[in-house]
């Protein structure tokens, strides 16, 4: 069972912000199971030109949104825009997350739960940074959302040398 909740202040309407700002988007999660139990809470923050009114850009997590903005969504607002697919309002942002997770339980690092089994010293508390770029626009007619980025995480055990570091890149297209 995961329970994920994103907390984001909004004061537009549509599903897009137009005009350049920035926004902050709050998060809080749980998971009880017999593969993860954890807990976390982390914050993104967003700079950028027509930003999405969604729950944020980092599309590496349980319950993450990384789809497009429908191609009706990215039209200027005007009363001519449903129908005109010339003038779409597409943007870029660049964003940071930063989020820190209590771990209870892990099955990959401490083994089964019943039984003696392969595991090693986990660490209870986890640090995770990304910085990356998103990017949505109309391709042929049809919304699109790009997000690259870079993860920085601490390490999750002991015996584990160094801290993670790894890219991302993720691509999502409406049909």
């Amino acid at each position: 069972m995961a329970l994920d909740r994103k907390l984001k202040k909004s004061n537009q309407a549509g599903a897009i912000t137009p005009g350049f700002s920035a926004d902050s988007i709050r998060s809080v999660g749980l998971r009880l199971g017999n593969i993860e139990t954890s807990a976390t809470v982390g914050i993104e923050g967003r700079i950028g030109w027509n930003l999405p009114n969604d729950f944020g850009s980092y599309p590496i997590r349980p319950g993450a949104e990384n789809r497009p903005p429908s191609a009706a969504a990215l039209r200027d607002g005007s009363p001519d825009a449903v129908t005109d697919v010339s003038r779409p309002t597409p943007g870029v942002h660049l964003f940071v997350t930063l989020e820190a997770k209590a771990v209870g339980y892990d099955f990959s690092l401490d083994g089964n739960l019943f039984q003696s089994s392969h595991s090693v010293s986990r660490r209870p508390w986890i640090a995770q940074a990304a910085v990356g770029i998103s990017a949505q626009g109309l391709i042929a007619g049809h919304g699109f959302k790009l997000a690259v980025m870079h993860v920085y995480r601490t390490r999750e055990f002991d015996e584990q040398l160094n801290n993670h570091s790894y890219g991302s890149i993720a691509l999502s297209i409406e049909f």
